[in-house]
């Protein structure tokens, strides 16, 4: 059979596989608990697998137990996002990747995980902001795309080591508060939020990532559920970002925009419409029991379930789930020597050393006592954990950490309903916008907050005039349509061409002990009005031995780090003076209005 064949490309495989099945096979292949197919040599495959720091049986398809009793546990994402330690990230997907492997070989766990979770924490109610790498946008993305990398591997030619997914697509962040759940819950979001916060992650997901697979998300996004929007779905997370994969509902999300939201009048039209707008697997029964019922009453066509069904199958075939006994293929000689060694045990411990929370909470009271000489907060540290925080007490490690997410005052909770999704202020209402981009209020701890036992100051190494061609602009239809009220739209500049400007800082450590020292660079826009706060556009981790210096270089694109999005959702490059933030200094970059000239 043409499907078996491993010298075939992807896609011929799965347009023979599909010409084999019938209507009724076809369809309840669209469900996680995906059905065999005897006839055709097709075993039975559960999609559902988690892995959020380590492989988890929180899914029916990883079971623990026998030559397989548990996996590695690293710590929650927030932890390790702390430590803005790209590296790290991707190292510990690639652990997670083998552990998968070898109990995919052993057969007790599936190649598909519904993981990473990259929701901006934009309320410190949501309990399941510890799964995130924080409130900002480009951190989360930086996260997202190396941890999907680590899982997915670097595998010859579109080969899948296992595939991710990153959900859950989009402004997800509420499970239960004052009587509105998540189930009916409708974020109303401004283009200009979805644009600039909620949607970064994903795109960077999809585009520098390359996952194999995104998850849309319980609620609605102005008015229509995440699942049933093909604008969201099929024109941007397949159109304009290329999502080469597969899409999948969160759990019973198709059920829920009917039986919960009543967004359409019969199950038929909910099955129809998820599927038109471009998911392509349910989980849930739902697409299962009402997919054929929908073909029959004609709001649905088997070409419409074959191109869902076929995204499925080409991330199977990746997979090498076609390709005979794991034991033959890439990665087959993985198994339970392969699962908690000591490496990875040792990986568990360099992650939870960074200075960090699980969630941010009121600590004032701690902060302002004399008599308190300081706070080591871990979250939830992993099966590392204890002895991490012995390290650090005792002084055998230097905490590194910086705080992914700010710490507000209690008092800060009463002025946010968490069901008001805007992230910036409206001084009409009290309200006091959002994350350290948008809030300008008093802070227990500010976004990228975090103490060492050493001491680290920056200076930046003079940086030389670059200079951009007015050719590198695309004009627009109208002059006005490129420049408008002194700033240019992103897509009317040849960005690619555009070149990179170079930050080199110097990091210093005047104290007595080694240590890991973050950089962080923030950039301020020249319109404060529209753009008040500092935004990240860069980071570097560094180890620096005590009383030595090193150097560091933070890359600066202008269309991608000095851009903003306006209140229309058009991502836009302000003219003028461009501040530089980098722990105490400050510096300027200055963009001319024709952009003929980029100058320090």
């Amino acid at each position: 059979m043409g499907f078996c064949k491993r010298s075939l490309p992807a896609g011929e495989r799965v347009r023979d596989l599909i010409g084999r099945l019938t209507l009724a096979e076809k369809i309840r292949l669209l469900v996680n608990n995906a059905i065999p197919v005897p006839r055709l040599g097709i075993r039975g495959y559960e999609w559902w697998s988690e892995a959020l720091h380590g492989v988890s049986n929180v899914g029916p398809g990883t079971k623990f137990g026998g030559a397989f009793p548990g996996a590695t546990s690293f710590p929650q994402v927030i932890t390790t996002a702390a430590s803005f330690n790209q590296s790290l990230w991707e190292e510990i997907g690639r652990v997670v990747s083998d552990e998968a492997r070898a109990m995919y070989n052993g057969g007790t766990a599936g190649l598909t995980y519904w993981s990473p979770n990259v929701n901006i924490f934009r309320d410190p109610r949501w309990g399941r902001g510890q799964e995130t790498p924080g409130e900002d946008p480009i951190l989360a993305g930086k996260y997202a795309a190396a941890y999907v990398r680590g899982l997915q591997g670097n595998g010859q030619g579109n080969r899948l080591k296992v595939a991710a997914c990153c959900k859950h697509y989009t402004a997800y962040d509420l499970d239960n508060w004052n009587g509105v759940d998540r189930y009916h819950f409708n974020a109303k979001v401004s283009k200009q939020d979805l644009e600039d916060t909620y949607n970064v992650p994903f795109k960077a997901c999809v585009v520098e990532g390359k996952v194999a697979s995104v998850m849309c998300s319980y609620n609605q996004v102005n008015g229509k559920p995440t699942c049933a929007d093909p604008d969201l779905l099929k024109n941007t997370i397949r159109g304009t970002w290329g999502l080469d994969g597969y899409i999948v509902s969160d759990c019973d999300s198709v059920g829920v925009l009917y039986d919960n939201q009543h967004f359409t009048s019969t199950p038929e039209e909910a099955a129809a419409s998820t599927i038109k707008a471009g998911l392509d697997l349910d989980c849930g029964p739902f697409l299962a029991v009402h997919s054929a019922s929908a073909v029959g009453k004609g709001l649905l066509k088997e070409a419409d379930v074959n191109n869902a069904l076929s995204n499925l199958l080409a991330v199977q075939m990746r997979l090498g789930m076609f390709d005979g006994e794991p034991s033959t293929q890439p990665y087959g000689n993985l198994g339970p020597k392969d699962v908690c060694t000591p490496a990875h045990k040792h990986l568990a411990l360099e992650a939870v050393l960074v200075l960090m929370s699980g969630g941010p909470i009121d600590v004032s009271f701690a902060k302002n006592d004399p008599r308190i000489s300081g706070i080591l907060w871990v979250g939830y540290p992993g099966q590392a954990g204890g002895a991490a925080i012995a390290d650090v007490l005792f002084g055998t490690t230097n905490p590194g950490g910086k705080l992914p997410m700010t710490w507000y005052p209690q008092s800060y909770l009463a002025k946010v309903p968490m069901t008001n999704m805007g992230l910036r202020p409206d001084p009409s209402t009290g309200y006091p916008g959002r994350t350290y981009r948008f809030y300008k209020g008093p802070v227990v701890f500010p976004f990228g907050f975090g103490l060492s036992y050493s001491r680290f100051t920056h200076s930046v190494e003079a940086p030389t005039k670059v200079s951009v061609s007015l050719s590198n602009l695309r004009p627009g239809p109208t002059p006005n349509s490129t420049f408008s009220n002194g700033s240019i739209k992103v897509s009317h500049a040849n960005c690619d061409s555009i070149s990179n400007l170079g930050l080199h800082i110097d990091v210093k450590n005047s104290g007595t002990v080694d240590g890991s020292h973050t950089v962080l660079v923030f950039a301020t826009a020249p319109n404060e009005k529209l753009f008040p706060n500092k935004h990240l556009i860069g980071f570097e981790k560094v180890h620096v031995p005590a009383g030595s210096e090193q150097r560091v270089r933070i890359g600066i694109h202008v269309c991608e780090h000095l851009s903003q999005v306006d209140r229309s959702g058009t991502r836009i490059i302000p003219t003028g003076d461009h501040t530089l933030h980098i722990g105490d200094l400050t510096h300027s970059i200055s963009l001319r209005a024709d952009l003929q000239d980029i100058k320090f």
